[in-house]
């Protein structure tokens, strides 16, 4: 992996994950939250110390990272303040009840009859799914915490090879169908505070209406106190309405959605899995890609150019890369797999005791 600090959207998102989650396994989220900031930058500090023979970074150097840490405090909290702390994910009526969070699995490809190893002796599925849930029919659901600057589209999001592949793999496990997954979104956006208006006209010093300012219905309150006027007053009235609607209707900051899985949608999946599962494990030779559309989302494009650009690539990963994990693997001392967990109840009883260690 990378060494030194990673890309923001990737530590922030990170971050909250294990906010939310905290607050599922009845922990504090703000505490679970900073936790996690404070061991991300204990790693950065050490991995700049250790590039630099013990130069410690400056302050001005930390002045982004805890920047970004105070923003990703302030969506976590919001959050809350929004969707509550007891009924949390309650949506469109229906509360969907969390029995397991930060759910890693295993699946051992190499015991489904017919599953070709290649020149493997044993091929494993691993994954983290954020939560699981039980709504008020007592059917399994499924749910992905998710930061975003762009709001995700219905459709695409309805056949999302992850979340039908989490559904898929958690109904292998337990032997019982996903019926729904949640897309849980918090919109990397902090309200725009509305400007008081000058010019020579009747509204002269009084709050902007304009639609096309992003904000809420407190920090638009709040700026009609701020600038000494009644937040009663008949003028905001209509407007503030249209923010309490556009809240409910087409909220700017938060994007829930639950979309229904279906058996044929997951059968598709886990084919299609075995199929490409199969032929990594017969050792194909090794490609790589560029895409038309540019390498833009890929954090180690310096390999593939070092390599194109006929450099070396072995002092390229000397110097910026380090031997590291990822948020599954450092959760797999707490993870599921048929032999752990082979029904409804076996899920809700693991996680109790996981919350327990």
């Amino acid at each position: 992996m990378k060494r030194g600090e990673s890309a923001t959207a990737l530590w922030l998102g990170s971050a909250l994950h294990r906010g939310l989650g905290a607050q599922i396994d009845g922990e504090h989220p703000k505490e679970a939250y900073w936790a996690y900031i404070t061991s991300e930058k204990e790693r950065i500090a050490k991995d700049y110390t250790d590039r630099t023979g013990g130069v410690q970074m400056w302050d001005s150097e930390w002045a982004r990272f805890d920047e970004q840490a105070l923003f990703g405090e302030q969506l976590l909290k919001r959050y809350f303040q929004w969707y509550g702390m007891k009924e949390t994910y309650k949506h469109e009526g229906v509360l969907y009840r969390p029995i397991a969070s930060e759910l890693t699995f295993q699946i051992a490809l190499h015991e489904i009859p017919g599953f070709n190893c290649g020149i493997y002796d044993e091929v494993w599925l691993v994954g983290t799914i954020d939560v699981a849930f039980l709504d008020d029919l007592d059917h399994l659901c499924i749910g992905d915490h998710k930061s975003y600057s762009q709001k995700v589209n219905d459709e695409e999001m309805q056949r999302d090879s992850q979340f039908v592949g989490y559904s898929a793999c958690l109904s292998y496990l337990v032997g019982a169908l996903v019926s729904k997954f949640m897309y849980n979104g918090i919109n990397k956006k902090l309200p725009t505070e509305p400007k008081v208006l000058t010019g020579a006209g009747p509204t002269k010093g009084r709050v902007s209406k304009a639609n096309d300012i992003v904000t809420d219905v407190g920090t638009y309150l709040r700026a009609i106190v701020r600038n000494g006027e009644d937040p009663h007053d008949p003028y905001y009235a209509d407007h503030i309405a249209n923010l309490r609607e556009k809240a409910l209707l087409n909220n700017p900051f938060f994007y829930r959605r639950v979309f229904r899985v279906t058996e044929h949608q997951m059968k598709d999946w886990w084919e299609n899995m075995l199929k490409i599962t199969q032929r990594l494990a017969s050792d194909p030779p090794i490609e790589f890609n560029r895409p038309w559309t540019g390498c833009w989302d890929c954090n180690v494009q310096d390999i593939c150019n070092t390599m194109t650009d006929g450099g070396s690539v072995d002092a390229i990963i000397r110097e910026r890369y380090e031997v590291g994990t990822y948020g599954t693997q450092n959760t797999l001392m707490n993870t599921v797999t048929r032999q752990t967990v082979r029904s409804i109840a076996d899920l809700i009883e693991f996680a109790a005791r996981k919350a327990q260690v």
